[in-house]
């Protein structure tokens, strides 16, 4: 599954042949939110890096993707009751003008929840994540805007504007 090198492709084009829809499924937005976590607690980013599109490892070195997601990282949360919650999507999944997915919702944990932006783009025919903003608040605040991620241009870095509102109990580290 391709296009011509000038051949864009429409977000029809991309539900129907890519499937728009189950990229955001529960499996995929787990296991991106679980890769920023470890990247975290091991401190090395090479893994989340490898996984984005030739943008996103483009723009982003491991020292750039740790000074990036400091913030979360100094509240050492644990991550891990994502794989077990259903992320709440804050708005419908939209494919932008210039053919990239953006995702906006957030893992509803207790007492802590883990809001999340996402943004895709189609790369060899798959989905990869050009763009990602992780962060933590306190719970049963879904509703709220979304995390702000980059606007889709030629080369959007990955970035987290997360700030938390208070540090979680020692519960949820």
């Amino acid at each position: 599954m391709g296009w011509a090198v000038n051949d864009m492709p429409t977000a029809t084009m991309l539900s129907e042949r890519i499937g728009a829809t189950t990229v955001v499924s529960h499996s995929v937005g787990v296991s991106l939110v679980l890769a920023v976590g470890q990247a975290n607690a091991a401190g090395n980013y090479e893994v989340l890096r490898t996984l984005g599109s030739a943008k996103l490892r483009d723009l982003n070195t491991q020292a750039g993707l740790a000074k990036t997601f400091a913030a979360v990282r100094e509240l050492h949360l644990d991550v891990s009751p994502v794989v077990v919650t259903t992320p709440a999507l804050t708005e419908p999944p939209s494919i932008t003008k210039e053919g990239y997915l953006r995702v906006y919702g957030a893992f509803p944990t207790s007492p802590v929840e883990v809001p999340f932006g996402m943004l895709f783009e189609v790369e060899n025919g798959a989905w990869k994540l050009n763009a990602i903003s992780v962060g933590a608040r306190p719970a049963a605040k879904v509703a709220e805007a979304p995390m702000p991620i980059p606007e889709p241009t030629a080369a959007a870095p990955v970035r987290t504007d997360a700030k938390p509102e208070k540090k979680p109990d020692s519960k949820n580290k």
